[in-house]
């Protein structure tokens, strides 16, 4: 189940970011977003963000790429290699050669933010300057192993869920 409202639509060729905290040192496996394309099919990628002062920053990982489709679900792309974090406050983002529907609850201001970025020449590094700020929660998590811990993957802004970390939504 996707997180209260939507669907929302972001353009082809845009990205957009979530702010999270993560309060433990943590190696990132996948990223999961809750959406669909609003036509045939494309492709996405999922990219964790350093926090530069409230708005995304430099790339810190990027997911291989998914194909996804009109089909309403929870999306998951995976990074070749898991990503070390250190406790702190990230972006998780998404960006589609195709116009995609996302949902989201109501979160605090500039939580999200969406920019134009041409799929095809790959992930912008650091985030675009000038992006649209709003006040939402989109249905977007990582899943990651605690550094230390004992190897269980945690999902990040489940709802109920053992550890909340996100800004993303689950249900």
């Amino acid at each position: 189940m996707q997180g209260g409202t939507g669907p929302q639509s972001n353009n082809a060729d845009g990205s957009s970011a979530c702010k999270f905290t993560l309060s433990e040192a943590g190696d990132v496996s996948s990223i999961s977003w809750y959406g669909k394309l609003n036509s045939g099919s494309g492709n996405l990628k999922c990219v964790i963000y350093a926090d530069s002062s409230g708005y995304p920053g430099a790339v810190k990982g990027v997911t291989n790429a998914i194909v996804i489709t009109t089909t309403e679900q929870w999306w998951t792309a995976t990074f070749a290699v898991a990503v070390s974090l250190t406790a702190g406050t990230y972006w998780l983002a998404w960006t589609s050669d195709s116009s995609t529907a996302y949902y989201y609850n109501t979160g605090t201001t500039n939580q999200r933010y969406s920019v134009s970025d041409t799929y095809s020449d790959g992930v912008a590094d650091p985030y675009p300057a000038g992006g649209t700020g709003q006040a939402r929660v989109i249905s977007i998590y990582a899943t990651y192993t605690a550094s230390g811990g004992s190897g269980t993957l945690i999902p990040v802004g489940m709802a109920g869920g053992v550890r909340e970390l996100a800004g993303g939504v689950r249900g």
